[in-house]
């Protein structure tokens, strides 16, 4: 199943942009420059968390048009392996998330060995799917020790989409082994790349991987002179007295350029993805 197209009013784009945001407001922002999907995090500086409920519930009503709205399952900084606590815990955030308007999930876990827990992941989109929502598996691939192993397992399980970097540290780097995984699975499961994707390069990352999916943070630092004083409150402590937030610059430049490939590709994309 795939849940993009029930969203009323939203009509997705040949090249679909993912906007990364850890908060409402750039969540709305994101929406109002043309994001055709936004993942909904908190503290992102720490890789993305579970969004609050009222989070989301803001971006639902606060938003100029619906568009699908990914919330981030991983109630915690740090690796993708999860106890048994951690795992309920992650069940009742997205069965909360769903009251407040989810349209689908982005989570991970792994073993200790680096490879898929299939039981509990199995159990996430399961569930995802039993609420008509998106399962969507997150950059807990790219830590994965058998990476196209891994895809055709969560292929298997009915995963609507893999957000991926082809293990490298930016989807660049690994652009010529996202190009053959789209080729290889991308009739079976949707590529979603990400990962140091901006205005400038997406357009010939789309032209060498025909991926038609993206995703990115477009983040920039401002000032904020309050996180740093006797104690410091700073994300960064290389950089005091900043915060990270949405670039209505670089989320336009990236849209832009992600929207306008298609137009000049005329149809070369390859998401030709069905379920």
């Amino acid at each position: 199943m795939t849940n993009a197209n029930c969203i009323t009013g939203y009509t997705p784009s040949t090249i679909t942009v993912e906007i990364c945001v850890g908060c409402a407001q750039d969540a709305i922002t994101a929406i109002e420059l043309g994001a055709d999907r936004i993942e909904v995090n908190s503290a992102l500086p720490l890789g993305g968390l579970t969004p609050q409920t009222s989070t989301v519930r803001l971006i639902r009503n606060m938003a100029i048009k619906q568009v699908p709205l990914i919330c981030m399952i991983r109630p915690r900084a740090g690796g993708f392996l999860y106890e048994a606590m951690e795992k309920k815990e992650m069940f009742e955030q997205m069965n909360e998330l769903i009251q407040a308007g989810a349209d689908g999930f982005a989570f991970g876990a792994l073993d200790a060995s680096y490879r898929l827990d299939e039981a509990f992941v199995r159990e996430m989109i399961d569930f995802a799917h039993a609420h008509q929502k998106e399962a969507v598996f997150h950059r807990a691939i790219d830590c994965a020790t058998d990476y196209e192993t891994t895809i055709e397992q969560l292929i298997a399980m009915g995963i609507d989409r893999i957000l991926t970097s082809g293990q490298q540290l930016t989807a660049i780097e690994g652009a010529s082994r996202l190009a053959q995984i789209q080729q290889r699975y991308g009739k079976h499961v949707q590529i979603l790349a990400g990962s140091g994707l901006h205005g400038e390069n997406v357009q010939p990352f789309l032209a060498k991987t025909r991926i038609c999916q993206v995703h990115a943070s477009c983040q920039e630092r401002v000032q904020d002179p309050t996180t740093s004083t006797i104690v410091d409150f700073s994300q960064d402590t290389t950089h005091p007295q900043t915060r990270m937030v949405l670039s209505k610059n670089k989320a336009q430049r990236f849209i832009n350029a992600a929207h306008k490939y298609q137009e000049q590709a005329h149809g070369s994309c390859t998401d030709d993805y069905k379920k």
